[in-house]
């Protein structure tokens, strides 16, 4: 070891500095040795330049690494601050420089954003220590992230996703992604077009966005395309979509009761548009649902996105048309707005397009029987 090297934990790499025990005694006690010898039982654990009072997050009950992880010449570790191009999670700290650089190309103004589903902590969990001395405490720091604490959910994705070469901002790679996990993961309900409205993203970041997110994804987000495949509107997902219209200011100010009746009245549309006949023996919902509704240029690892939300707001739509028909045409209006290079248009078929007409919708609800 030169005077120049520095040493390193594999954990944490330098945030042991200050902390770390090289007393041969408190090394003992904690079941390592600066040297070892033929001539020892194997009780102890090489740690030639002592060790960091760090304990990893996965270390297991009864193992040597509870105690402690050895310091190494920091030419000994392959420390790569930014991403590897193999799929892996990264340690603590890397993992923690991860979680800022997603959070700056999402925006802090925009962070928010995110919750609901997700819930946003401003901290990480830290690693437990052990402060040295002659007794050892094992004290368990609280978890302070919440369940569904957002980068706790997302960064296998968005990792994976950060390792593919890109000419364009993060933000528009994260962003399908996290739309893909929130849909198929969390039932978080919300048309495309919407969710990247709400990120501050215009027609032309949209296409942008679109256009240069890879065809070959990770095989972990070409999972959730995959079971995007088998999305299906039901009460569930007339549920999401409702709250999270309130919560997004789509639809009135509405109080919980109120919001659950119209659900209810919701469903029933679905439930009759999936009994009342169309034409050529199919029922309306059957005969919508064999149809395209999102046009070719929303498409994401090869496959179209389907028509998330779309038939959800019709029902919405028309559950409030029968006594709040002032609001129905609010809610429409915010989910279809009239604006010139929109992305809603730009993102659905002609017949999609359709369901941003009032006429067209009320004419669709009287075929419905209930």
């Amino acid at each position: 070891m030169t005077d120049e090297e520095r040493l390193v934990c594999p954990n944490c790499l330098f945030a042991y500095q200050g902390k770390e025990i090289t007393d041969e005694y408190d090394l003992n006690f904690r079941g390592f040795s600066k040297e070892i010898s033929a001539e020892d039982d194997g009780g102890l654990i090489l740690a030639k330049y002592g060790i960091c009072p760090c304990i990893p997050l996965d270390a297991q009950e009864g193992s040597f690494n509870i105690y402690g992880t050895p310091l190494i010449l920091e030419s000994e570790h392959e420390l790569k601050p930014e991403f590897n191009k193999v799929s892996t999670i990264p340690i603590h700290e890397v993992k923690f420089a991860f979680k800022s650089k997603m959070t700056n190309a999402i925006g802090d103004h925009l962070i928010s954003q995110l919750e609901p589903p997700y819930k946003i902590a401003r901290y990480m969990s830290s690693l437990v220590e052990d402060t040295g001395g002659d007794e050892v405490k094992f004290e368990k720091v609280e978890d302070i992230n919440t369940k569904n604490e957002w980068f706790k959910l997302l960064y296998p994705y968005l990792w994976d996703m950060k390792n593919l070469e890109s000419n364009i901002q993060t933000k528009f790679h994260i962003l399908p992604t996290i739309y893909l996990h929130k849909t198929v993961q969390m039932n978080h309900i919300e048309p495309f077009w919407i969710f990247m409205r709400r990120f501050g993203m215009n027609l032309r970041a949209v296409k942008l966005s679109i256009s240069n997110y890879p065809s070959e994804l990770p095989q972990s987000v070409q999972e959730l395309v995959r079971k995007l495949q088998f999305y299906e509107v039901s009460r569930s997902s007339i549920d999401s979509f409702a709250f999270m219209s309130r919560e997004y200011s789509l639809l009135g100010n509405l109080d919980n009761k109120q919001l659950n009746e119209i659900v209810d009245n919701a469903s029933k549309i679905l439930a009759g548009m999936k009994e009342s006949e169309y034409r050529d023996g199919k029922t309306i919902y059957q005969y919508i649902s064999d149809r395209p509704l999102v046009s070719d240029n929303l498409k994401i690892g090869g496959d179209i996105l389907p028509p998330v939300g779309i038939i959800e707001g019709f029902c919405l739509f028309a559950a409030l048309s029968k006594n709040n028909p002032k609001i129905a045409e609010d809610f429409l209006q915010q989910m279809y707005p009239k604006e010139q290079s929109s992305i809603w248009q730009w993102s659905m078929t002609d017949l999609g397009q359709a369901f941003g007409r009032v006429d067209v919708l009320n004419g669709l609800i009287k075929m419905i029987k209930l």
